[in-house]
């Protein structure tokens, strides 16, 4: 049986390049934008950063630049120094809430997903889709 992939939200060109413009400019950032096909991310960041990365995400690719992606980008992942968490956190909603929402993953990591598409979104999707399974 083929899996049937089933997207239903997907990050803006203009929102893509509206936060990198301001994420690139933030050294501590490191950037990993999450794909349908694959996850990119920078290859001038530290090879450390690049082994995290790769544990998380299986399908990566190592860039020169995010310019030239041809995927549906459905969110970002952040890799900042835990004690800027916070700030960074309200830095984000503070300049980009409207369009993305800024979520703490825990280890110094924030999530910049699409608002309203979360977790329990995906899982309501799901259950629409297979039925209540109470």
């Amino acid at each position: 049986m083929r899996a049937k992939m089933c997207i239903t939200a997907q990050c803006r060109a203009t929102t893509s390049s509206r936060l990198f413009d301001f994420l690139l400019t933030r050294p501590e950032i490191e950037i990993i934008a999450c794909g349908k096909a694959s996850a990119y991310t920078l290859k001038s960041y530290d090879p450390r950063f690049h082994q995290i990365a790769e544990h998380y995400y299986h399908r990566i690719e190592l860039v020169d630049n995010f310019d030239n992606i041809d995927d549906t980008i459905l969110k970002f992942a952040l890799n900042i120094p835990d004690d800027k968490v916070p700030q960074m956190q309200a830095t984000l909603d503070a300049k980009l809430g409207h369009l993305l929402t800024a979520v703490t993953t825990g280890h110094g990591s924030i999530d910049l997903i699409i608002p309203g598409v979360h977790k329990a979104h995906g899982l309501r999707l799901l259950q629409d889709r297979w039925g209540d399974c109470r």
